[in-house]
């Protein structure tokens, strides 16, 4: 399972880098080009990522999440006495695989549940995320 979601994500990585996430280079001539680029210098960001916010902040975060538990530092004092650091990964799996799956466009049921249980564990353990 877990070198399944290793080769997923890497797969996702290439495709999310094909996408052109953020807006760098901007398509033809389009009249929109000068406003967005105005948006991005004063905020960081221009408003097409306000479109499918959801889809942003996964692509924001999901390389984020895999930076940091691929740092491998321990785990928070909760998991200590329940199952200590594999049980620690394994949550991170979790809401890895779940930011994963927020970036189909039309997940099935299988995956609307992985989504949910990714994101429950991502809001519960979301202070445990430092180093």
């Amino acid at each position: 399972m877990r070198k399944k979601l290793l080769k997923e994500i890497k797969a996702l990585e290439k495709e999310l880098a094909l996408h052109n996430y953020g807006g760098s280079k901007l398509k033809g001539n389009d009249k929109r080009s000068k406003r967005w680029r105005k948006q991005r210098r004063k905020r960081g960001f221009d408003d097409r990522e306000l479109f499918n916010l959801d889809m942003s902040f996964s692509k924001h975060i999901l390389p984020r999440l895999k930076r940091f538990k691929k740092r491998d530092i321990g785990c928070p004092n909760y998991f200590v006495t329940r199952g200590g650091v594999k049980a620690w990964e394994h949550v991170l799996d979790l809401m890895i695989a779940g930011f994963q799956m927020t970036l189909n466009d039309l997940p099935n049921i299988k995956e609307r549940k992985i989504i949910r249980r990714g994101l429950r564990y991502f809001a519960k353990f979301y202070t445990n995320l430092w180093i």
